[in-house]
């Protein structure tokens, strides 16, 4: 792969690519809208189980301060909860503010070397263990 095509992956979009996605999931969200009940299941708790069954311990906890722990060993009622929180999100198309929100925290490469040098630092992200749920 040449120099010039791992850079096109850094561009931003054109300003008519925009239009064409919006009106993409426009379409979609009425097609969708279209054929949704009241009662439709879009998340099953054994997929949501399996998830958390999926989370890693000691990690370090988003802004909210939940960790993995927390829901690892939460009851059976926390999924419950939790499956009717994530059903209900998608059915009314709505993504909290707080799942939109990271930390960035730098972190030192080498103990060893210069740490005046931005090079010598790497960046995590601490998000929201929740809102990390459904991408497991």
């Amino acid at each position: 792969m040449s120099l010039q095509n791992t850079t096109r992956a850094y561009r931003p979009s054109e300003s008519w690519t925009d239009a064409i996605h919006k009106q993409e999931l426009e379409s979609l969200l009425d097609t969708c809208s279209e054929n949704m009940e009241d009662d439709t299941i879009f998340i099953d708790i054994h997929c949501l189980q399996n998830c958390v069954q999926r989370l890693k311990p000691h990690k370090s906890a988003g802004h909210d301060k939940i960790s993995n722990e927390h829901i690892i060993h939460g009851s059976s009622e926390l999924i419950i909860h939790l499956n009717l929180l994530f059903n209900a999100l998608i059915k009314h198309c709505f993504v909290p503010s707080d799942f939109c929100f990271s930390l960035v925290v730098p972190l030192l490469k080498n103990k060893h070397g210069d740490a005046t040098k931005l090079d010598m630092y790497r960046g995590i992200t601490l998000s929201s263990v929740v809102s990390c749920l459904k991408w497991l």
